[in-house]
């Protein structure tokens, strides 16, 4: 049973995907990402492991560009090579949930349309057919 409790209806049946798929980043020379910082207490960093189980944490001080983290870290999360997803698949053995995109679409809007730009260039397209109506059970 995978970890987490996300679910789909498929033709009046609930469905449990084997995995669900989100962002995330790749190290490659001469690239860079846009991104959002949030500053956290260290006493909030276990939440935040807990919640990105799937990741790994790794410091990134040294490879922002037009910021300067004082008196601090700044992290960043990337995948877990066992969780790294690089086959055609389809439901229910992979998924992207829709309420996903809807707050990464959110977030876009807010941030505004350059950010939402660059985002669209280096950021690797989501096959429609993965994308199911998601809920999680409580």
């Amino acid at each position: 049973m995978p970890r987490h409790s996300w679910r789909y209806r498929e033709s009046g049946k609930i469905v449990t995907p084997d995995r669900v798929l989100y962002l995330n980043l790749r190290r490659q020379a001469g690239s860079h990402v846009n991104a959002a910082l949030f500053v956290i207490h260290a006493d909030e960093l276990q939440r935040f492991d807990e919640r990105e189980w799937i990741y790994g944490r790794q410091q990134v001080n040294d490879d922002l560009l037009g910021v300067r983290v004082r008196d601090g870290v700044a992290w960043t999360y990337v995948a877990l090579e066992e969780y790294l997803w690089r086959k055609a698949s389809h439901p229910p053995e992979t998924v992207v949930r829709r309420s996903y995109l809807s707050i990464l679409k959110r977030a876009h809007e807010e941030l505004g349309a350059e950010f939402r730009r660059e985002y669209e260039a280096t950021t690797d397209f989501v096959p429609a057919d993965l994308v199911v109506d998601d809920f999680q059970d409580t």
